[in-house]
Formats: C-alpha cells, sequence, structure tokens
C-alpha cells in the first residue's frame, strides 16, 4: 500500500485507494488491512504532454495525448500555444478518467472516453 500503510494499520475495517501519479502512469492499489487486494495501472501522466515550462506552449505529445486532444477537438501540436480552456478540457478528462477508474460513470461524455479506452487496450485500467 506504499504511503497508505500507515493509514491501514489505524484503520483496518476500511478499504484504502492509493493513488501514485506519475510521468507516464497513474498506479491504484487498493487494500483493507494492510492487505493488497487489487492494482491496475492507467496511461495518464504528465509526460504525456509535455511543455515549455511556465506557459502551455506544446514540446511533445505522446501517442496517447495525440488521441485524447482529436477526442477533445484540440488540434494543437509541438510548437503550439495551449489556451485556457484546452487546458481545461485537457484536465477535466484527465479527472473523469481517475474518477472513472474507482466510481462507475455514465453520459456522452463517459461514452467516448470508454470507447477511446476500448481502442487503446494498453490505456485501460487493467486490474491484476
Amino acid at each position: 500500500m506504499g504511503s497508505c500503510a500507515s493509514l491501514s494499520r489505524e484503520h483496518p475495517d476500511r478499504f484504502i485507494l492509493n493513488l501514485d501519479i506519475g510521468g507516464g502512469t497513474t498506479n491504484l492499489a487498493l487494500g483493507k488491512n494492510q492487505q493488497v487486494l487489487r492494482t491496475g495501472s492507467l496511461y495518464l501522466g504528465a509526460r504525456h504532454v509535455q511543455v515549455v515550462p511556465g506557459s502551455y506552449r506544446i514540446v511533445k505529445l505522446s501517442t496517447y495525448a495525440r488521441e485524447l486532444f482529436d477526442l477533445l477537438g484540440v488540434a494543437k501540436g509541438p510548437g503550439d500555444d495551449l489556451t485556457a480552456a484546452e487546458v481545461d478540457a485537457i484536465v477535466t478528462c484527465y479527472l473523469a478518467l481517475l474518477e472513472a477508474s474507482v466510481v462507475p460513470s455514465t453520459g456522452p461524455y463517459w461514452a467516448r472516453l470508454a470507447k477511446l479506452w476500448n481502442d487503446w487496450s494498453r490505456f485501460v485500467f487493467k486490474c491484476r
């Protein structure tokens, strides 16, 4: 359970979900009473959209980011500046992906994300 070990010891009757958001992936671990019950990973991390520090000028996009941009209608690439509205849309999508990994979601936005996940078999939350 990583950094949630002490929390799990203090509350052995509660489920604890640890989200480790990294550069290229977000790793999830569900535990209870100091035992890891399920783990998974999302291709969701900071390195998929690389920008010039202190700006929203795109330096590099991963394959996943390009497909996400297409889904969101963001027609930008390296050398382009993202608008505040585009950044908001990207962050909102990332948050929706995180939320959907732990809370069932419905609606047209979720249906589009689910299709994208199905198209990207490596992007889908994978239980081990």
